[in-house]
């Protein structure tokens, strides 16, 4: 539920913050700090990261863009099968991963032995 708010336009900002000011009124006081920050959130980061996006070199970007996507295939997945789920399986993937990190160089210099001494 918290990954809605991705999905929230920049123009819901007004609301937010009158949603705040209606929270603080009922006496729901983390409610209306937490629309409150949300609202200026949508209104101030823009500002402040599209100069800080628009500095960075490519492959950085693509390695954000990458790393956000995997965040959002683990929102889902949790959405989907569950927190516990999600979790076992998202440790199966990192083990996965550091294997086979650790693996590639020997592998890859099993490979070019195996083509000097001619091996199968």
């Amino acid at each position: 539920m918290r990954n809605l708010i991705l999905f929230v336009p920049p123009e819901f900002a007004v609301l937010l913050i009158a949603g705040a000011g209606v929270a603080l009124i009922f006496g729901a006081r983390a409610l209306a700090g937490t629309l409150f920050a949300l609202g200026l959130a949508l209104v101030l980061l823009p500002v402040l990261l599209a100069p800080l996006f628009d500095a960075l070199p490519t492959w950085l970007l693509i390695a954000l863009l990458v790393f956000f996507g995997l965040g959002l295939l683990r929102a889902l997945f949790n959405l989907l099968i569950g927190t516990r789920s999600t979790d076992h399986m998202v440790g199966i993937l990192a083990a996965d991963t550091v294997r086979a990190t650790l693996t590639l160089p020997f592998r890859l210099l099993a490979r070019i032995l195996r083509s000097f001494f001619g091996g199968p």
